[in-house]
């Protein structure tokens, strides 16, 4: 795993954990083999966040976490300046 989400008070630990692998590009593929669990798993985190965040899209999910970065928990990346060319954090 790329990074250990702390509880957002709105996201359950796992939605966090997905939703920060994805930030980071990842497949769902790959969110799966990171965090343990099944890509159907992941699917079904990611379907939650959708309609947490009202979009139905990665790229709008992903849009929906760098709008609301204010209220994830310090660290977790907020704009798109904080990733290099490789998709990772800086």
């Amino acid at each position: 795993m790329r990074r250990t989400s702390e509880r957002i008070p709105w996201l359950s630990r796992r939605q966090a954990d997905v939703l920060s692998e994805l930030l980071h590009g990842a497949t769902n593929k790959e969110i799966a083999r990171a965090l343990g669990v099944s890509p159907a798993t992941v699917a079904y985190h990611l379907r939650q966040l959708f309609v947490l965040a009202g979009v139905d899209t990665r790229a709008g999910l992903v849009a929906w976490a760098f709008q609301h970065g204010d209220r994830l928990r310090p660290g977790w990346i907020t704009s798109i300046d904080e990733l290099d060319r490789s998709g990772t954090s800086k």
